[in-house]
Order: structure tokens, then sequence, then C-alpha cells
């Protein structure tokens, strides 16, 4: 079934097991590190290998000029 993942990047401890804030340093964020819209990326969930298209980016600080935040 498609569905719709809304999350933000985040540091580790930074990150909440529900999925919302992703860690950068997990396979979801490592999968999402310096990709862009229209990319497909692919990691492992449990035991599922997990596909998702990237629709949009909503904020991304170096390409909002914000580099103090990377």
């Amino acid at each position: 079934s498609k569905g719709r993942l809304v999350c933000t990047l985040a540091d580790p401890h930074d990150a909440t097991p529900t999925g919302a804030r992703l860690s950068v340093s997990g396979p979801a964020g490592i999968a999402l590190l310096g990709k862009r819209v229209g990319q497909t990326i692919h990691w492992k969930l449990g035991d599922k290998l997990r596909r998702f298209r990237i629709e949009r980016i909503l904020y991304q600080p170096e390409a909002a000029g914000d580099l103090h935040l990377i």
C-alpha cells in the first residue's frame, strides 16, 4: 500500500522513536542525505525493505542559506 511519510532529519540525540524525527546516522537518515526531489530511497525497516520517493523537501538549511545550522 502507498502511504506518506513526513519526517525531519535530526541529530541522533533529538531523534524520536515514532519516526517523525529520523537520526541522520540511522539507516533512513543515511539513505536520505544528499538526495533530491524525485529520487527514490530504499532502507530496511524491520524485516522489510521499504521504498520511498521524495516528493518535497520542505526545508534544507544549506539551500535556505542557514549555514550556521549545519
